[in-house]
Parts: C-alpha cells; sequence; structure tokens
C-alpha cells in the first residue's frame, strides 16, 4: 500500500502533491473506495473513538478528519470532473482559484502514526501498564491504566490501603512509567 512511490513519482521526477477533497456526509470510505477503484492513490486517516451505544462502551472507527480525504493527482493528466463526480466526493477545497493541497511530509507524518489499517494510533498506555499520576491529591503515585473513559478522560486504579480504588483523571494528569 506505502510502497507505490513508483507510481507517485511525476515524469519530471517530483513526487505529485496531495490534495484535499470534501466529502459527501459520512461518504469518506465511500469516496475512498471509489477513487481507489478508478486507481487514483488515496489516504484516509482514521482513529478510534470511544463511545457509549445503548449503554454499553464500544470501540468505532471514524476518521480522523470528518468530511475530508487525501488524493495524490497529477491536474495535468487527471480529469477533475472525473473526480468531483466520483460518488461519495464532494468537492476539491480550493483557496480562490488555487486548489487546496497538503505535503507529502504532512501525508508521511500521519501515515507514521497510523497503524496497519489507517488508524492512528493512541499515545495511551495500554491496560495493565503502570501510570505515574502528575496532579491532584495523588500526585506522584503509581496506578494502573484501566481503560479510557471517553476522549479527555481515562480509568486508572490506584491501591490504597490494599484496595484497589478507581479514579477518573484527564489523559494529560498522568504519564505512562518508563
Amino acid at each position: 500500500m506505502f510502497d507505490i512511490i513508483a507510481m507517485c513519482l511525476q515524469t519530471n521526477g517530483e513526487k505529485m502533491p496531495w490534495y484535499v477533497l470534501m466529502t459527501k456526509p459520512q461518504q469518506e470510505w465511500r469516496a475512498e473506495e471509489n477513487l481507489k477503484n478508478q486507481g487514483y492513490i488515496t489516504f484516509l486517516p482514521v482513529i478510534d473513538c470511544h463511545k457509549i451505544s445503548r449503554g454499553k462502551k464500544v470501540v468505532k472507527v471514524e476518521p480522523l478528519f470528518f468530511r475530508y480525504i487525501f488524493v495524490q493527482l497529477d491536474l495535468q493528466k487527471d480529469n477533475l470532473s472525473k473526480i468531483r463526480y466520483t460518488r461519495g466526493v464532494g468537492d476539491f477545497i480550493r483557496f480562490g482559484n488555487r486548489f487546496g493541497t497538503v505535503s507529502d511530509e504532512l501525508v508521511q507524518l500521519l501515515r507514521d502514526r497510523c497503524g496497519i489499517g489507517g488508524e492512528i494510533r493512541s499515545n495511551l498506555p495500554q491496560k495493565g501498564e503502570e501510570v505515574e499520576v502528575l496532579e491532584g491529591p495523588y500526585k506522584h503515585i503509581s496506578a494502573i491504566y484501566d481503560c479510557p473513559d471517553g476522549d479527555q478522560r481515562s480509568i486508572v486504579l490506584v491501591t490504597l490501603l490494599e484496595k484497589s480504588v478507581k479514579l477518573a483523571l484527564k489523559n494529560s494528569a498522568f504519564k505512562k512509567v518508563v
């Protein structure tokens, strides 16, 4: 998937730029699939979101940038109207008469942070890893990471008086012990 560098080179040896497409609402995957079926190189970074559905915590994979997808194009060769009328695609992002582009370095940085399925890897510890509380009344106390609690908080287990107590802390209020 990522070793298509030869296809990404223009005839003069420069890499083709990445253009930003706005998709139709909730059709990022549809747009990506249809563009790939047409032979275009696309990138759709996604992230795991922990949500509560019907009273249960579920992990849902969602696009990192809602309604946006990256596609690598050569404007001299590629048919822009074919791309614009692809199912799922809304239009190109434009700034006046210029198309919105992102650098290859930014896309590569996002890809480096992604897992195999294009998912951005979380910098949160894994369940059972030791963390240190950085603020509040439990400052400098060791705890065990349990699970995320929404997007901004996590549950950690602190042992006090031979008993484990669950605490909900901001993700910035603890760090992984190395």
